[in-house]
């Protein structure tokens, strides 16, 4: 593992998986919801675990890493968490260690791919019915999508060629459609620290809404919420996490 010394010596730029071909861009919405462009600082494709250091997900449901069925080559498919949590499963999520730990010196905000259809939306979590709610967080839970608490961070779906807005429930985990399959955007000025509203001073300028070099990203819980847990055969994929500049 780097020492922070050894890791400061890298580019904040690095891409975390193989060298991606010239169409890759192609896969990811043109723009950004407020209709400019962008230009990839990281990805992180989840492609497979050697893409990564490690996912802790040894105690998840149906842990897959299928070639196919993502956004691009690739994805993590996995099912709900076999601990019993208030008398059946708890639901579906993990953390993913980065094998190259970067600092998101630049970013304006993260973008993921999720496919919600095998999960069955029943309103948990204060999800609305009919809806399925999914993030990322910077750090292990260190910095959430949860900007002034629930119902008030914003966040962003890409549906049928454009982005639709919409918001938080349950702390960082935006809310999306029954049955979405695409991407989640949620710019960095929506991400706080966990545990405070009001700071994130040392992720992202307020003046310039960008990323600093303050925080090297380690490590990412993938979040999920809304759902039916105990479903038999309930899956959620996600696949290529692209903080964008």
């Amino acid at each position: 593992k780097k020492t922070t010394a050894e890791r400061t010596t890298k580019a904040t730029t690095t891409t975390v998986t193989t060298t991606l071909d010239p169409n890759y861009k192609n896969v990811l919405p043109a723009k950004l919801p407020d209709n400019s462009t962008y230009d990839i600082h990281t990805r992180i494709g989840l492609d497979a675990e050697a893409d990564l250091m490690s996912f802790e997900g040894a105690k998840y449901a149906n842990l897959e890493w299928p070639t196919s069925g993502g956004a691009y080559g690739g994805c993590i498919k996995f099912g709900c968490h076999q601990t019993v949590n208030n008398g059946g499963p708890n639901r579906a999520e993990g953390t993913v260690n980065l094998l190259d730990p970067f600092l998101p010196e630049g970013v304006k905000g993260i973008m993921f791919y999720v496919d919600a259809s095998g999960l069955t939306p029943n309103g948990a979590g204060g999800v609305p019915e009919g809806h399925v709610a999914f993030s990322v967080t910077i750090g292990a839970n260190t910095y959430r999508s949860n900007k002034n608490g629930n119902g008030t961070a914003k966040g962003y779906y890409y549906k049928d060629g454009a982005w639709v807005e919409t918001t938080n429930a349950n702390a960082c985990r935006m809310v999306v459609p029954d049955k979405f399959k695409g991407f989640i955007y949620v710019p960095i000025t929506e991400y706080w620290k966990s545990g405070k509203t009001d700071s994130a001073a040392d992720l992202y300028d307020a003046a310039t809404g960008l990323g600093l070099g303050n925080v090297f990203v380690e490590k990412m819980n993938l979040y999920t919420e809304g759902y039916d847990y105990a479903a038999a055969g309930a899956y959620v994929i996600f696949d290529e996490i692209v903080f964008v500049k």
